[in-house]
């Protein structure tokens, strides 16, 4: 089940170091990751850049170091050749490298047999039977974790007969992460009448299902709108308002929850005179309208409408998580998650996730599976999968 902490201050927990030589750090090393990744490809796109075979051979993955520094993994063999072409992709020396035994595009070839079966909805009673509820590339330990419920050696020797036997794939213990009882949670309670504007990470009700924040303003075909977690719109034609009983603001035009793109998004449009403003909710930092990808230990920023702002790190990049509904209806997957360690609460899906140092966007928060494991689904998947586009 779902156990979060929840808090009652308008700024929850922050093990971010407000330093100017900690930021400085910060800016410049997210700086080089993402000149890295954009130099791989024409655009950013987070779904495409951690999934598709579009490395360096030599290229194993990347984490910051504890001096914030990005550490680039280098196959064994291949550290001054790689030196060389990081240094002039990103126009910098501002990294490290570490010897590694297997290439990202390695990893990514398991990684892709393991999708094409989690993802088949024709394999669903075999998914059960193992209780394979995700995978991930470890970038740091530079192998795969598959998790499973049991992880016991009769659950590992199966997964091995039926999905996938491979040396880079190792095995750990976790479980579904179940979505919180649709509950409308009635934490605001000032009168939002006469208010038109809408902030990234402000509270949101979806009447007779329940609560949820706003993501980041897009624009659908040229309809002006915003993004949020699908299980907070829910449903195609749902009205979305400000609070429970209150004015409603707009319309879920698009939703998706799992199916063939393994999201969990939607689209509401905005009815006149609503808009969303470029400043967040809580913290009011101002936000571009461009993508920054994070890597693990980046420092991360999150705005819902339960936990207001809250600050953290990334654990993990590109995770493939199983979710189930509350009521046990359905269960759905959803591919290339990030996991930090900001708070997160019953209400906050939805909100903003976001870089404050460079004041762009990172992603939606989805959901939280225990006091340190908080799931984004970054900004690249999420417009793709609705065909919006950020202004």
């Amino acid at each position: 089940m779902m156990v979060m902490s929840c808090s009652d201050d308008f700024v929850s927990d922050t093990t971010v170091s407000n330093s100017g030589l900690e930021i400085a750090s910060e800016v410049k090393s997210l700086q080089v990751t993402n000149d890295f990744l954009k130099s791989l490809k024409s655009s950013i796109d987070s779904r495409s850049s951690f999934s598709s075979e579009i490395y360096p051979d030599y290229y194993g993955g990347y984490y910051i170091g504890f001096d914030r520094k990005p550490v680039f993994l280098v196959v064994k063999g291949f550290e001054n050749i790689a030196k060389l072409d990081i240094k002039k992709r990103v126009n910098s020396d501002y990294f490290s490298i570490e010897s590694c035994s297997y290439s990202y595009n390695q990893l990514n070839a398991i990684r892709k047999v393991l999708r094409e079966k989690f993802g088949d909805e024709r394999q669903e009673a075999m998914i059960d039977e193992l209780g394979w509820v995700g995978q991930y590339i470890d970038q740091q330990e530079n192998c795969i974790y598959v998790m499973l419920e049991r992880c016991l050696d009769s659950d590992i020797a199966e997964f091995k007969r039926k999905v996938c036997d491979s040396p880079l794939i190792k095995f750990k213990v976790d479980s579904v992460v179940v979505l919180p009882n649709k509950e409308e949670i009635k934490k605001e309670t000032k009168s939002t009448f006469g208010v038109t504007e809408l902030s990234p990470g402000g509270f949101i009700n979806n009447q007779n299902w329940g609560d949820g924040s706003a993501g980041y303003r897009v624009k659908y075909d040229g309809v002006e709108g915003f993004v949020t977690a699908g299980h907070v719109a829910y449903a195609s034609g749902k009205e979305i308002g400000f609070v429970s009983g209150g004015p409603r603001i707009g319309l879920c035009e698009y939703c998706i929850i799992g199916g063939s793109q393994m999201v969990d998004a939607a689209f509401v449009s905005f009815y006149s005179p609503y808009k969303m403003t470029t400043n967040t909710a809580y913290k009011k930092n101002p936000l571009s309208d461009d993508i920054v990808i994070l890597g693990k230990n980046d420092y991360v920023q999150k705005e819902g409408g339960t936990t207001f702002w809250s600050a953290g790190t990334v654990t993990e990049v590109g995770v493939d998580k199983r979710f189930a509904m509350p009521d046990g209806s359905f269960e759905y997957n959803i591919q290339n998650l990030t996991v930090a360690t900001y708070k997160s609460d019953t209400g906050d899906s939805g909100g903003i996730v976001y870089s404050q140092y460079l004041g762009e966007i990172a992603g939606i928060h989805i959901a939280g599976n225990g006091a340190d494991i908080h799931y984004f689904l970054p900004a690249g998947d999420v417009n793709a999968a609705l065909g919006v586009d950020m202004y």
